[in-house]
């Protein structure tokens, strides 16, 4: 499947999203077997980044979040 990876790496931060609700986590945590995982792979290192980091930020708007708890 064409762009498999990137799809996996949405999912799976979406799924850690209801586990710790910190984007910070996510980034220290799966982020870092993720963009490694991509580069092995053949993705671009600017693109495996990017796409982590974009989908770390959208942990804080999933419950439940820590902001949304606090």
């Amino acid at each position: 499947m064409r762009a498999g990876l990137a799809y996996v790496n949405v999912i799976a931060s979406l799924i850690f999203a209801g586990v710790s609700g910190a984007a910070t986590a996510d980034i220290a945590g799966p982020g870092q077997i993720e963009v490694r995982a991509m580069r092995e792979r053949g993705y671009s290192h600017e693109f495996a980044a990017a796409l982590t980091v974009a989908t770390s930020l959208v942990r804080p708007i999933v419950p439940p979040s820590i902001s949304l708890i606090v």
